[in-house]
């Protein structure tokens, strides 16, 4: 029969249990050894509690011999039950319906996400073109009507979605050219030879247009736009090593010659020979 502790039988321990053993206050209290030190942690009581202040003991407690105890098999750790393990959450079973659902919507939000992405690239197209259109006016009002010219022609050949812009660009490309025509316009700067050589080179006329530019070169060398159309110049003309010789310079001075060569009708002469291929597909790490 368990051993009912009562207030007097903890205060008897509290008092003798720093200078009696266990055996003593089990033997005392009628119970086992192993009962009693149980009772003693329970009520956290320990023998190395006391200080050095405090008054020796009558009686030293015996020193216990140091014995190994045979460790305990306590067997395999229990596996913890399945209903304590968090769960996961269902997935909600699909029907043909809300799949259906589902597919039309993410087909819906592709459709407007693609819709606002080509009317980012047309604005930011039209932009560019309307920035090189003021540009260009604004060198024609300069009078510099060569540089004019291919800010307009480059807002043509850039095909913005604004039929206006480029109708307007046709018409001051139309008024440039009709200037270099004139029998009353005498070339002086390299705008203006670079204007009359183009107009030449567009009327069909590659000889006169090479002298053209290579009066402009003399006032202004290395300028990429004239030595482009020189090369263009120079391909119409059916001189290929001198064509692929000014192209290459004016791709050394802007790379966008590069681009702009691919596609060049003027440069369809040139596009059966491997130096122009090289030229117009090398890589910028070359």
């Amino acid at each position: 029969m368990a051993k009912i502790w009562t207030e007097e039988n903890e205060l008897y321990i509290r008092e003798n249990f720093r200078h009696k053993t266990y055996a003593e206050l089990a033997d005392h209290f009628g119970v086992t050894q192993k009962a009693m030190e149980s009772k003693i942690r329970r009520m956290g009581l320990k023998k190395q509690d006391y200080k050095e202040t405090d008054p020796m003991p009558a009686v030293l407690p015996p020193m216990l011999e140091a014995v190994d105890e045979v460790p305990v098999e306590t067997g395999p750790t229990p596996i913890k039950s399945a209903s304590l393990l968090p769960r996961k959450a269902a997935a909600p079973v699909e029907t043909p319906e809300s799949r259906e659902a589902r597919l039309l919507a993410e087909l819906e939000a592709a459709s407007v996400e693609r819709e606002r992405r080509e009317a980012d690239r047309e604005e930011t197209s039209v932009a560019k073109a309307l920035k090189k259109f003021e540009l260009g006016v604004k060198r024609w009002h300069d009078g510099a009507l060569g540089k004019a010219l291919a800010y307009f022609q480059a807002v043509v050949e850039g095909n913005p979605r604004d039929a206006t812009l480029v109708g307007r660009a046709r018409q001051y490309i139309a008024a440039i050219e009709k200037r270099g025509r004139s029998a009353d316009f005498n070339p002086e700067s390299a705008d203006d030879f670079y204007l009359h050589g183009v107009v030449q080179l567009n009327d069909g006329d590659p000889a006169r247009a090479l002298d053209a530019f290579a009066r402009a070169l003399s006032l202004a060398p290395g300028d990429d736009r004239i030595l482009y159309c020189q090369a263009a110049a120079w391909a119409q003309s059916g001189d290929i090593d001198n064509a692929v010789a000014a192209l290459r310079e004016a791709i050394d001075s802007n790379d966008a010659n590069r681009i702009y060569a691919v596609n060049d009708p003027d440069f369809v002469p040139l596009r059966v020979h491997e130096d122009f291929r090289d030229l117009v597909t090398a890589n910028d790490a070359e």
